[in-house]
């Protein structure tokens, strides 16, 4: 009832304006409101409902009657009524996909009376010269223009409540549901039908590429939606007993992103942002248009665009609906239902017994007498052969080792080491015999214990007039490297 009067007074001040403080006091009583008066859902403002308004009319001039994702989805909402028993003698119709909920409803839901709605006056007035063509369903069908977040609809008045893809246009989405309830006859029915948040996901994320690569940044170009773990939440907030939510996902296929906007436009569905960028660059749109194809294209060469919808149902309170009982009332714990009607598994088998022996005779039938199918022979599995063993190598003979002989004591010529024996007087150093000359650095004498050969000249060997040296002796030239006795 106030809601009616909301709207009135809303008209009347684009007429005559009135006083601004009897809007203002009004509406706080019965709205949120914005503090400039003028009659709004919410404090949070997040569409524009004015250009929603103008995008709705326009799609009445572009509307496709044979759309078929409009139709598919307005023919699944209202296929729910079959599934009720209930009548419902009068409906209320919301904003959205009126004209194909208009042509759904025939034969359905015994439906006598119906109310159809929009904010858009084209958009009504289409509905209304498309009635003309079914007027042999004998349902009485009214027109109004008015706004979902003002229902100017009196309380309990109408025993159905559709919406097929508007709601989630609304800044105040409870809100708005909490009226419908409202409007509602009790245990009248709830049915809604909004786009989710996986709708358009190929396109958000074109998009968001296009802003960042064309202009540095991200735009909002498509308008937030609900998720559906939030649609059971909605119904709860509002008041509905017995919701019911359930998913479905539309993918529809387009030659170019360029027709993919056309059929936006037609269904009123384009951009209606408060915090929008009003323009839009020709090469960010160029640019979203090649990411979207690049990315999403199909191999004969269409794009897919996925539209998730979310259907809710839900029931205004009454006394014959089925309730929960509250928490902690019951009076039977399920010790005392299991000691009356548990039975063990030796029981049921006893049970089971005494039964065959008193049944039917199709029960105690002989048995039967044919010979089970004789069991498949045992399969034995032969072990593999053993590889042939690998002959091991035997380990490598370790090389000899060529033990030094003990070093044996030595002499420089110039400075004796070891004074055992003395060294000689005279030493040659090389030539003849009788020739004595100072000894030669690069000759190292060692004892042997051999006895001592004939002395004679030569390169380090005795000469004739030398003294004899009692021991003989090894020479180790360092200039050859090599040893000699």
């Amino acid at each position: 009832m106030f809601a009616g009067t909301a709207v009135i007074i809303r008209h009347q001040k684009e007429m005559y304006r009135p006083n601004g403080n009897l809007v203002r006091s009004f509406a706080r009583r019965s709205f949120c409101t914005v503090a400039d008066g003028n009659l709004e859902t919410s404090k949070v403002q997040i569409f524009d409902r004015h250009l929603k308004r103008k995008q709705r009319d326009r799609a009445a001039w572009l509307l496709n009657r044979k759309d078929s994702l409009v139709n598919t989805v307005a023919d699944n909402l209202v296929d729910r009524l079959e599934d009720v028993k209930k009548t419902f003698p009068s409906a209320l119709c919301l904003g959205g996909s009126l004209e194909a909920i208009r042509r759904s409803v025939r034969g359905r839901g015994s439906i006598e009376k119906l109310i159809m709605m929009d904010a858009s006056y084209d958009m009504v007035k289409l509905c209304k010269d498309a009635e003309k063509d079914l007027s042999s369903d004998n349902i009485e069908t009214l027109f109004m223009v008015a706004d979902e977040e003002f229902l100017p609809v009196k309380e309990s008045s109408v025993d159905l409540v559709i919406s097929c893809l508007g709601l989630h246009w609304t800044n105040d989405l409870p809100g708005a549901m909490i009226q419908s309830r409202l409007a509602l006859k009790p245990d009248g029915l709830f049915l809604a039908a909004i786009f989710g948040g996986e709708t358009l996901k190929e396109l958000r994320i074109a998009c968001t590429i296009a802003h960042m690569e064309r202009e540095g940044g991200v735009s909002p170009r498509i308008s937030p939606l609900a998720q559906v773990r939030d649609a059971g939440n909605l119904l709860t907030r509002a008041g509905f007993t017995l919701p019911g939510v359930d998913v479905d996902e539309y993918q529809v296929r387009y030659n170019s992103a360029l027709e993919l906007i056309e059929h936006l436009r037609a269904m009123g569905e384009t951009n209606a942002l408060v915090n929008r960028v009003k323009f839009l660059k020709k090469d960010t749109a160029l640019a979203a248009a090649a990411v979207y194809e690049s990315m999403f294209a199909a191999e004969d060469g269409t794009i897919p665009a996925t539209y998730q919808v979310i259907y809710m149902t839900g029931w205004r309170e009454h006394e014959s609906q089925q309730k929960a009982k509250r928490r902690g009332s019951a009076t039977v714990s399920f010790k005392d239902i299991q000691k009356e009607f548990g039975v063990t598994a030796a029981a049921v088998d006893n049970l089971t017994g005494s039964l065959c022996s008193t049944c039917t005779p199709l029960c105690s039938s002989p048995p039967s007498t044919t010979k089970p199918p004789p069991s498949p022979p045992a399969v034995t599995f032969k072990p593999l052969p053993s590889p042939p063993a690998v002959p091991s190598r035997p380990p490598p003979s370790p090389k000899p080792v060529h033990k030094a002989p003990p070093p044996p004591r030595f002499y420089y010529f110039d400075s004796p080491l070891d004074v055992v024996p003395p060294p000689p007087t005279y030493i040659s150093s090389g030539g003849s015999g009788n020739n004595h000359g100072p000894p030669s650095p690069r000759f190292v004498y060692f004892p042997s214990t051999q006895p001592a050969g004939g002395g004679g000249g030569g390169p380090g060997g005795f000469g004739q007039n030398s003294y004899p040296y009692p021991y003989p002796y090894y020479m180790y030239d360092s200039k050859a490297a090599s040893w000699s006795a």
